[in-house]
């Protein structure tokens, strides 16, 4: 079960699986879901359970330094299946983790190494475990090129602390008809 928070002006709608549309340069802004698992709001002790004076048992303070801004299991490349006569589309899911304790923001994106055809990103989901999902923003459809990163997912400064589930199916439309089932694509995740 997901609490869901509204990021945007607008009701919040499903992104329609591989549909036959025109995407313009302008990436179309969500309505893409961010949301936190309820299991873990309100979840935990806010102090531990205090142990009985007889038990001989300490308690030990741990301090947890800052990390890196890093993006985990994105792929280098995705295996596009064939959805029609000239569609092909994989669901790829990456975690963004930013543990840097700065909250200065960042860019989560995507570039392609094929131009041949073209490539359409759009943002399923984002699943933050973070102690909060304002600041946080997606593109519901954007297309991808190589020549240059396109921004899916954005932590505006002030917020980004925490980790992000993001599930993205990548597309292409081709024209060709040698029967093949499916395309591997190189691709580029980055995180600025």
């Amino acid at each position: 079960m997901l609490l869901a928070a509204t990021m945007c002006a607008g009701a919040f709608v499903s992104a329609p699986s591989l549909a036959h549309e025109r995407v313009s340069a302008a990436s179309v802004v969500s309505p893409v879901v961010i949301a936190r698992p309820v299991a873990a709001i309100g979840t935990g002790r806010a102090t531990p359970p205090r142990p009985a004076p007889s038990t001989g048992v300490d308690l030990v303070g741990v301090s947890v330094g800052s990390g890196p801004l890093v993006v985990l299991d994105a792929p280098a490349a995705v295996t596009l299946t064939r959805t029609s006569r000239d569609s092909f589309v994989a669901s790829v899911h990456v975690r963004v983790v930013d543990a840097r304790g700065s909250n200065t923001g960042w860019k989560f994106s995507l570039s392609v190494g094929d131009d041949a055809t073209t490539t359409i990103a759009r943002v399923r989901s984002v699943v933050a475990d973070a102690p909060t999902v304002v600041g946080i923003s997606a593109v519901a459809v954007a297309p991808v090129r190589s020549d240059g990163p396109t921004t899916l997912v954005r932590a505006a400064a002030g917020s980004g602390s925490g980790a992000y589930d993001v599930t993205i199916n990548v597309e292409q439309r081709a024209t060709d008809t040698d029967g093949r089932m499916q395309r591997r694509v190189p691709v580029r995740f980055a995180i600025t």
